[in-house]
């Protein structure tokens, strides 16, 4: 399910390595793309599906992060396509791995397959980002990865670089995409806890995490906000958005996890389905219920209420229009 390619440090990571830049600075994002080296090229590793319906307008989709955007973008891309839409989705992933491992770092793929690369060929129309502030990744070195510079070394604070790092790194990928599109909309995708973990078995803990992990999004999306010139930049409320499922389909929290999951944090095709109808609800601003036609694994009763639910969570969320 995932495009196992890591990725390329280019020099303006270094410059923002070594300090030239300070984060949450007026004027940061312009002194970024002034700085940036022009010119990387590559061919897009993309999947184009063609619209069913009479729209066919095509929407660009770029996904960066992990297992959990790769879901994201197939839950989204038959719900694009059965609503009319001739849908162009690149993913750039590594398991498991935080925005500032996928920037830094490079394998065997290579510079013309990093995301900058493949961002300034498809010139998206929404990029998504996945932070994760705390990750298995302590070591960046893992994975067979190499520094694109011999001279780059980590120093010891640099190895799992925490909030606001997710500011600086998310707002050097989305200066990035805005170079490619000056109109692409930045999305943060919000999610749940590991639902193994004993910590997060009932509703109230699960969903304790969840507003966490959602009040961090919202402080990176202003931050990044900040440095972007006031760019449009949205938040995919995913872990929330199960919460409010729950809550109208009555279920209690197992019976959710049950439904949804296929482990601790990965989902099932009716999970895959939910999220999807969130982000087709946050990307196009239209009510899943009136182009959608796909009903994934569920009967049609049961996904017009998905639908439903999925529209009444991004039409009632400030930061998903």
């Amino acid at each position: 399910m995932m495009l196992n390619y890591a990725l390329a440090l280019s020099a303006a990571a270094l410059i923002l390595l070594t300090g030239i830049f300070n984060p949450l600075t007026e004027g940061w994002a312009a002194s970024i793309q002034a700085n940036y080296l022009p010119g990387l090229q590559g061919c897009a590793l993309q999947k184009v599906i063609p619209g069913v319906g009479a729209t066919r307008s095509t929407i660009k989709i770029f996904f960066i992060g992990n297992s959990g955007t790769d879901e994201l973008g197939d839950g989204a891309e038959p719900l694009l396509a059965s609503a009319g839409y001739r849908v162009e989705q690149q993913k750039f992933s590594i398991p498991g791995a935080p925005l500032s491992y996928l920037w830094h770092f490079q394998n065997s793929a290579g510079r013309d397959k990093s995301p900058l690369a493949l961002m300034q060929k498809m010139q998206p129309d929404h990029l998504t980002i996945m932070p994760i502030y705390r990750s298995a990744y302590s070591d960046p070195n893992q994975q067979n990865t190499v520094p694109v510079s011999p001279d780059y070394l980590p120093k010891p604070d640099e190895k799992n670089i925490p909030e606001p790092g997710d500011v600086r790194i998310g707002a050097l990928f989305y200066s990035y995409a805005l170079r490619a599109n000056p109109n692409v909309k930045l999305w943060l995708y919000s999610v749940w806890p590991d639902n193994q973990d004993p910590r997060y078995q009932t509703a109230a803990q699960w969903d304790a995490w969840v507003r966490n992990r959602q009040a961090e999004n919202e402080k990176t999306r202003t931050g990044i906000d900040k440095v972007s010139d006031g760019k449009p930049i949205g938040i995919i409320p995913a872990g929330s958005g199960f919460a409010y499922l729950r809550e109208q389909l009555g279920q209690p929290q197992q019976q959710l996890i049950a439904e949804h999951f296929q482990d601790g944090i990965h989902l099932n095709a009716t999970g895959r389905y939910f999220v999807g109808l969130l982000y087709y609800a946050a990307v196009t601003g239209q009510p899943p219920t009136e182009k959608v036609t796909a009903n994934g694994p569920l009967p049609a009763a049961l996904a017009t209420q998905y639908k439903q639910i999925a529209w009444d969570v991004i039409s009632g969320y400030q930061w998903a229009q």
